[in-house]
């Protein structure tokens, strides 16, 4: 094998075939009896909400307040004193509405955009060490 060959499959090894997509993010909301803040929050796909009590007693039940037979279908979770933090993991794109099934006029916004893509490396630089050396 030739010095230039095993540089080559060497760096092929040290530097891989895909560069990782960014982690996942947790962020937080926190829950008072005013309501959640943010009200509003952008995050990507594969990211998780916290929502962490500060005061009073609140649901986070996604749907319309208007319509309660049809709410708490992807989230109906209780934050209080004996609750006081709850996850969801957001794996679905698109937006959620939340709102309190306590106090129906606490809303929230969360809306889920595309995960940043693992991006898969061409090898024509390599390529051109070999042949250019």
């Amino acid at each position: 094998m030739t010095l230039r060959l095993a540089v080559i499959l060497g760096l092929v090894i040290l530097v891989g075939g895909a560069v990782p997509a960014a982690a996942a993010d947790t962020h937080v909301i926190t829950v008072t009896v005013d309501g959640f803040s943010p009200s509003t929050l952008p995050i990507k796909q594969g990211d998780t909400v916290k929502w962490v009590w500060e005061s009073g007693s609140q649901t986070i039940t996604d749907g319309d307040p208007e319509q309660m037979e049809e709410a708490g279908k992807v989230l109906d979770l209780v934050i209080d004193s004996e609750n006081p933090e709850t996850t969801k993991l957001f794996e679905k794109i698109g937006t959620v509405s939340y709102f309190s099934r306590t106090n129906p006029s606490l809303r929230g916004t969360i809306t889920v955009t595309g995960a940043t893509p693992v991006t898969r490396r061409t090898w024509g630089w390599l390529k051109s060490i070999y042949e250019g050396a």
